[in-house]
């Protein structure tokens, strides 16, 4: 029982602590309730790992406490071990502040605490548990009865381990607390150390040779015409033509007759004594590979201008280029407004526009007036169930509508030769129109044409019959074997022998010549085109772009199609009220006409004309 009565701090403190150097100084008294120890053991605790906490803070003799002090109070309080542990905690507490760690910044005492706490736990947990021991034999001695016995020391046990447990816990959150402190700007006392001063070498400045091969940027392509005729060796014309587009290749051969029509006429005396050189490409009706040949034309073949037959869209791609160059550019086959609409300097067009053309039968027969005295003014369009009956009657019917024109539209199934359903439809018309036009293909506007002048829908009777087929110009050179009757009128699309100028009638007679039938638009435009270009080659101050396109704003020239003349330029651009947009640099005369048959099986070249005003030699007779 000695062994269990000794000091509660001597065992666990061994030589640190002057007033615990005797072991049998401060004896447990067994009298003791378990309250009191309860709460002694709890102040035993935190002393000892607080004191062991500072020892792995400091060196050893930073915790020693003056001894004369606490060996005094020592001696004053043997009277119980409750009173001896208050006056060791306040010997701890009265000690020097070094002691306690007020020294150190706060982050780095908490983690030296936590360091020494792990550190003592293992050797800890042996000694308290033989403590709690110790108090047990004192408390409830051998004679006490089992079962309290085995009580108390349960609850004491269950005591022990809970703190033990939150002491651990409690450690750990102190170190993962302390993990995120920043040091105070104030360095320890302890830790401050002489300046060393060491000699480093550094490098300043490298000089490094590397060898690099740098492709130079190739120089933007530039055009390489000649500046002036006088400087020319030859002078070339690029032409862009639609030729492996097979839906197009008749219009593409017409323009190619044309072109070689024409360049058989210059070479004669060439362009003011130079020759000129006629470049003709491919480009499908592709707008990229149209781009690409007329770039090709401008900066390797040295073309000083275009000739672009193309469609629309490939048209313009072409004008792109040709602005980037600034080479102006003839435009003989896109009809859409927007071509000319954006008004840029380098783009002229001979080819009609598409409000040129749709205009016509509405325009004609407003001229034409109440042709069959009933006080209305009405029409009746029979068009094909196609995709070009339909583009027709989309760009027509807003003009009837603009000349007050009352119309009716009938469309029919294609192909076919008996149109009886029709002519009766229209018999049963409450009125009787003053025109029917027909817009079908092949041979069926023909048959339809025949049907309604043997039904009495005729001139004589009050309507006049239009028909939009070429083939009507030529029914034998097409098959056909009736003949069209006396008054029967046709719409043509280009020059007529009975109006043609002089070089146009050369072109009629080459076609007849050849046994084809009669040159298309496309023909005269491509013809004229190159003749134009020769023509303000030779009026231009030079063959710079802006001279270019100031010699054909001037164009005052009679070709084979007619008088070319571009009036709305540069220094009379177009307004947009009276007269539109696409008007700029446009050929505004066209010869789009209306002819008619004045005689029975009359040959369809000498058809008179009877509209435009401009290209008129007979005035549309008046039957009733």
């Amino acid at each position: 029982m000695a062994d269990h009565r000794r000091s509660l701090g001597g065992k666990h403190f061994g030589g640190y602590i002057g007033w615990a150097r005797d072991e049998q100084s401060l004896p447990v008294a067994g009298n003791y309730r378990r309250s009191t120890f309860d709460n002694l053991l709890f102040v035993h605790d935190a002393i000892l790992l607080i004191r062991w906490s500072c020892f792995f803070v400091h060196v050893r003799t930073s915790l020693v406490i003056k001894q004369g002090y606490c060996a005094i109070a020592n001696r004053s309080t043997q009277k119980g071990a409750g009173l001896s542990l208050t006056f060791d905690a306040l010997c701890l507490v009265s000690a020097d502040p070094a002691w306690f760690g007020c020294s150190q910044t706060p982050c780095y005492t908490v983690l030296m605490y936590a360091n020494g706490w792990v550190g003592v736990l293992v050797s800890y947990t042996k000694r308290r548990v033989q403590l709690v021991r110790s108090f047990l034999a004192t408390v409830f001695p051998p004679q006490s009865s089992d079962r309290q016995y085995k009580k108390e020391r349960s609850n004491l046990i269950r005591f022990h381990a809970c703190f033990h447990y939150l002491s651990i816990m409690g450690l750990w959150l102190m170190a993962v607390g302390a993990s995120g402190c920043t040091a105070s700007p104030e360095p320890p006392p302890f830790a401050t150390a002489p300046p060393v001063i060491q000699t480093v070498e550094v490098e300043v400045t490298r000089i490094v040779y590397r060898e690099t091969l740098v492709t130079p940027t190739p120089a933007p392509p530039t055009p390489c015409s000649p500046e002036s005729l006088s400087d020319a060796s030859q002078v070339v014309i690029g032409a862009i033509l639609p030729l492996s587009n097979t839906g197009v290749w008749m219009r593409s051969a017409n323009m190619q007759m044309g072109l070689s029509l024409a360049l058989e006429r210059i070479n004669s005396r060439g362009v003011a004594g130079v020759p000129l050189r006629l470049m003709i490409v491919d480009g499908g009706d592709d707008p990229l590979r149209s781009a690409q040949l007329a770039e090709q034309l401008i900066v390797q073949e040295c073309a000083a201008g275009l000739i672009v037959g193309l469609n629309d869209s490939a048209t313009l791609a072409v004008m792109d280029v040709a602005e980037r160059f600034q080479k102006p550019m003839l435009v003989i086959d896109a009809a859409s407004p927007s071509i000319t609409e954006t008004q840029r300097q380098t783009v002229f067009r001979l080819a009609p526009a598409t409000p040129m053309v749709a205009s016509m039968p509405a325009n004609w027969l407003a001229s034409v007036g109440d042709f069959n005295g009933d006080g209305m003014l009405q029409a009746v369009l029979i068009v094909e169930s196609s995709a070009a009956g339909d583009l027709f009657i989309e760009q027509s019917s807003e003009w009837f509508a603009r000349n007050e024109i009352a119309l009716e539209i009938h469309r029919v199934d294609a192909p076919m030769m008996d149109f009886s359903p029709e002519i009766a439809r229209l018999l049963a018309m409450p009125t009787i129109p003053d025109a029917v036009f027909i817009v079908i293909g092949a041979n069926g506007a023909l048959a339809l044409h025949q049907q309604l002048f043997d039904a009495g829908i005729r001139p004589d009777k009050g309507t006049l019959v239009v028909n939009h087929s070429r083939r009507a110009l030529e029914p034998a050179v097409f098959g056909w074997s009736g003949s069209l009757g006396m008054g029967s009128i046709v719409a043509r699309r280009g020059p007529w022998p009975s109006i043609a100028t002089e070089m146009g009638r050369t072109i009629f007679e080459r076609y007849r010549q050849s046994g084809m039938p009669t040159p298309e638009m496309s023909t005269f435009l491509a013809h004229d085109a190159l003749l134009l270009w020769v023509d303000a080659m030779q009026r231009a101050a030079s063959l710079r772009g802006a001279d270019l396109v100031r010699a054909l704003e001037a164009s005052d020239v009679e070709l084979a199609a007619g008088r070319y003349v571009f009036p709305y330029h540069t220094e009379q651009p177009p307004d947009g009220v009276n007269v539109p947009q696409y008007a700029w640099h446009q050929w505004m005369t066209p010869p789009l006409l209306y002819l008619m048959y004045t005689e029975p099986g009359q040959d369809s070249t000498n058809l008179s004309v009877i509209w435009p005003e401009q290209y008129s030699t007979a005035e549309l007779p008046r039957w009733r």
